[in-house]
């Protein structure tokens, strides 16, 4: 998409802005940013959000919990481990990592993290188990931790998101951009799938 972008509107400059997990919309609250890729669901008071794709969510261990060498398992597994609530306001993101739709009870809490770096030192000394969204897999095979499929978690949605009626020019041509790409995507797919079964 961002690749899209720039090559079509080479005097618009894209500056990316790195957020931790504090600020779930990735500076638009704050005014920082015209437009952010989120990973919903968040709170969307006062931002208006457009779904670009669904992700499966991963289990992320360290390579000494039971059940790190398990080939799927369900959410339900880990609820007796200890999960890192993520450091902020934002009630609808952190129940969601914390898997609140899955439990019939309050979680055991681990300490807070707000960036992926505590996050690794969590996981990696036991202290902690995680989802994750399965694009960061690459990200968290590492010495010391493990990557389980979990066959029952609620898929996380990638988003362009936008203070709501605050769409600036430039974000609505990333927009468009975005919404031309993502349907290329699914077109490339259904034509890789009827490929394969031809």
């Amino acid at each position: 998409m961002l690749s899209t972008f720039s090559e079509r509107y080479p005097e618009i400059r894209v500056d990316p802005v790195e957020h931790d997990f504090s600020d779930p919309s990735a500076g638009l609250r704050s005014g920082e940013v015209d437009a952010s890729l989120v990973c919903a669901p968040i709170d969307e008071t006062g931002l208006a959000l457009e779904p670009l794709e669904r992700a499966s969510r991963v289990a992320v261990v360290s390579e000494r919990h039971p059940l790190a060498g398990r080939e799927e398992i369900a959410v339900a597994e880990l609820f007796h481990d200890p999960w890192p609530p993520p450091d902020t306001s934002d009630a609808v993101c952190r129940d969601f990592w914390l898997a609140m739709d899955r439990r019939s009870s309050s979680p055991r809490l681990g300490p807070t993290t707000r960036s992926l770096d505590r996050l690794v030192q969590l996981l990696a000394t036991g202290q902690v188990v995680t989802l994750a969204g399965d694009w960061t897999i690459p990200f968290f095979r590492r010495p010391g931790l493990a990557v389980v499929p979990v066959r029952d978690a609620t898929p996380v949605t990638i988003a362009l998101a936008w203070r709501r009626g605050e769409l600036t020019p430039q974000a609505a041509r990333l927009l468009e951009v975005a919404r031309e790409v993502r349907a290329g995507e699914g077109l490339r797919a259904v034509a890789a799938t009827r490929a394969s079964t031809e």
